[in-house]
Protein backbone atom coordinates (compact mmCIF):
# COMPACT_ATOMS: atom_id res chain seq x y z
CA UNK A 1 0.00 0.00 0.00
CA UNK A 2 1.50 3.34 -0.95
CA UNK A 3 2.15 6.03 1.58
CA UNK A 4 -0.99 8.16 1.39
CA UNK A 5 0.98 11.26 2.31
CA UNK A 6 2.75 10.96 -1.05
CA UNK A 7 -0.49 11.13 -3.06
CA UNK A 8 -1.70 14.32 -4.65
CA UNK A 9 -4.98 15.95 -3.62
CA UNK A 10 -6.60 14.66 -6.84
CA UNK A 11 -5.42 11.10 -6.16
CA UNK A 12 -6.72 11.25 -2.61
CA UNK A 13 -10.04 12.63 -3.83
CA UNK A 14 -10.34 9.78 -6.38
CA UNK A 15 -9.62 7.18 -3.68
CA UNK A 16 -12.16 8.77 -1.33
CA UNK A 17 -14.84 8.75 -4.04
CA UNK A 18 -14.10 5.12 -4.94
CA UNK A 19 -14.24 4.06 -1.31
CA UNK A 20 -17.48 5.96 -0.77
CA UNK A 21 -19.07 4.24 -3.77
CA UNK A 22 -17.90 0.82 -2.53
CA UNK A 23 -19.29 1.43 0.94
CA UNK A 24 -22.60 2.68 -0.45
CA UNK A 25 -22.92 -0.41 -2.65
CA UNK A 26 -22.12 -2.68 0.29
CA UNK A 27 -24.62 -0.90 2.54
CA UNK A 28 -27.33 -1.39 -0.08
CA UNK A 29 -26.86 -5.17 0.29
CA UNK A 30 -27.65 -5.10 4.01
CA UNK A 31 -31.38 -5.30 4.70
CA UNK A 32 -32.94 -2.79 7.07
CA UNK A 33 -33.87 -4.50 10.34
CA UNK A 34 -37.54 -4.78 11.16
CA UNK A 35 -39.15 -2.50 13.78
CA UNK A 36 -39.36 -5.49 16.14
CA UNK A 37 -35.56 -5.73 16.09
CA UNK A 38 -35.28 -2.16 17.39
CA UNK A 39 -38.02 -2.74 19.96
CA UNK A 40 -36.20 -5.80 21.32
CA UNK A 41 -32.92 -3.90 21.30
CA UNK A 42 -34.53 -1.11 23.33
CA UNK A 43 -35.93 -3.62 25.85
CA UNK A 44 -32.52 -5.31 26.14
CA UNK A 45 -30.82 -1.96 26.74
CA UNK A 46 -33.37 -1.01 29.37
CA UNK A 47 -33.01 -4.39 31.10
CA UNK A 48 -29.21 -4.13 31.10
CA UNK A 49 -29.41 -0.59 32.50
CA UNK A 50 -31.80 -1.70 35.23
CA UNK A 51 -29.52 -4.61 36.14
CA UNK A 52 -26.49 -2.31 36.23
CA UNK A 53 -28.33 0.18 38.48
CA UNK A 54 -29.48 -2.66 40.77
CA UNK A 55 -25.92 -3.93 41.13
CA UNK A 56 -24.68 -0.45 42.07
CA UNK A 57 -27.35 -0.05 44.76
Amino acid sequence: MPDLSLLSDDELRERRIALSQSLTAAADLIPTPSPSFFEKLQRDIEAAAAEWIARRS
